[in-house]
C-alpha cells in the first residue's frame, strides 16, 4: 500500500498562496489559468493532484510544471491518477484493471502519448522512467507487464489506423484513394505509423493469410465491381497495392530530412497501374 510523504513547509509572510487540482492534461485550462492569476515567482504554487492523464496534453502539461518549478514555487501532490502509471510498474496489482477497463477508456493517456511520440520504445526504457520519476529497475523487472502494455498500445494503434484511413478513403476511387491515406498518415503520424506497420501479426505463414488479416472483404467486392475484375483478381490486385504501399509508407516515415509527397504519391500511382495493367492482362490471356 503507497504511504504519504508529509511535509511541513513554512511560507513567509505575505506571499500568494494559490491551490489548482484536477487540471487532468488539460493545458489550455492552466495556461489561461496561469495568465488569468498572473502567477509571479513570489507566489507559491500547490497542485493538489491529478495533474495527468484523461486529457490530452498530459505530457506538455507534465513539462510545462518542470520548467515552471525551475522559476517558482511549486508544490505537486501526487493524485491517484498521476501515480497510476508509476504504480503499474512496481507491481502487478492493477494489471487486469489497467489493461482491461482504463486504457480501452482513455486513448490519450500519458503511455499512448509517449509512445505517439517517439515510438515505443520511448515507452519502454529510460525516457519513461525519467518522466514517471522512478529508475529504470521497475520497468526490466516486470517484462512480463510491459509485454501486455505494448500488445494494448499496438492494438490500440491499430485501431486508430482504421479510423484515419477510412475518413479518407473514396469509396468511389478505392485503391488510390486508400494508398494516398496510408502515406499521408506515414507523414502526420510517422510513430504511429511504425507502430502500426510492424505490430505482431500472429498465425500468418503467407502473404494469403496477412491480406485475410488486413483488408476487409468488402473492399476486394467493392474493387472487383470497378474495375470489371473478378473477386479473385480484385484481391490480388488489393493485395499487390497493399504490399507496395506499406512498404513505401515505412520508407516515407523513416527518411530525413524527407522525401516530398509528391514524389511518393507518384511512384504509388505508377505501381498501381502497372499491377492494374498486368491484371487485366492476365485476365485477357484467359489466366
Amino acid at each position: 500500500m503507497d504511504q504519504a510523504i508529509v511535509i511541513h513547509p513554512v511560507f513567509p509572510a505575505g506571499r500568494r498562496i494559490i491551490a489548482v487540482s484536477d487540471i487532468h492534461g488539460n493545458l489550455p485550462f492552466f495556461t489561461a489559468l496561469m495568465e488569468k492569476i498572473r502567477l509571479t515567482p513570489e507566489d507559491i504554487l500547490i497542485l493538489l493532484g491529478d495533474m495527468l492523464e484523461k486529457g490530452r496534453d498530459s505530457l506538455p502539461l507534465l513539462r510545462q510544471l518542470m520548467e515552471l518549478s525551475k522559476t517558482h514555487t511549486v508544490y505537486p501532490v501526487c493524485g491517484n491518477c498521476d501515480g497510476l502509471v508509476l504504480r503499474f510498474f512496481e507491481t502487478d496489482e492493477l494489471d487486469s484493471r489497467f489493461f482491461a477497463s482504463y486504457l480501452p477508456r482513455h486513448p490519450e493517456s500519458t503511455l499512448r502519448q509517449l509512445a505517439r511520440e517517439g515510438g515505443m520504445g520511448r515507452v519502454l526504457v529510460k525516457d519513461i522512467a525519467a518522466r514517471l520519476g522512478c529508475s529504470v529497475q521497475p520497468i526490466y523487472s516486470y517484462c512480463r507487464s510491459m509485454e501486455g502494455l505494448r500488445w494494448e498500445v499496438e492494438r490500440r494503434t491499430a485501431d486508430f489506423t482504421a479510423d484515419y484511413l477510412s475518413a479518407r478513403v473514396d469509396w468511389d476511387n478505392l485503391l488510390q484513394s486508400t494508398g494516398r491515406a496510408c502515406v499521408q498518415f506515414a507523414r502526420d503520424e510517422p510513430e504511429l505509423f511504425k507502430l502500426y506497420a510492424l505490430r505482431r501479426r500472429e498465425g500468418v505463414s503467407s502473404l494469403d493469410e496477412l491480406y485475410g488479416q488486413e483488408a476487409r472483404p468488402e473492399v476486394a467486392k467493392a474493387v472487383a465491381a470497378q474495375l470489371g475484375l473478378s473477386r479473385e483478381q480484385a484481391r490480388q490486385l488489393h493485395l499487390d497495392m497493399l504490399i507496395y504501399t506499406v512498404g513505401l509508407a515505412a520508407i516515407f516515415s523513416v527518411t530525413t530530412p524527407g522525401i516530398p509527397a509528391e514524389e511518393i504519391l507518384t511512384r504509388q500511382e505508377r505501381a498501381y497501374q502497372a499491377f492494374l495493367t498486368q491484371i487485366k492482362g492476365e485476365n485477357s490471356d484467359g489466366i
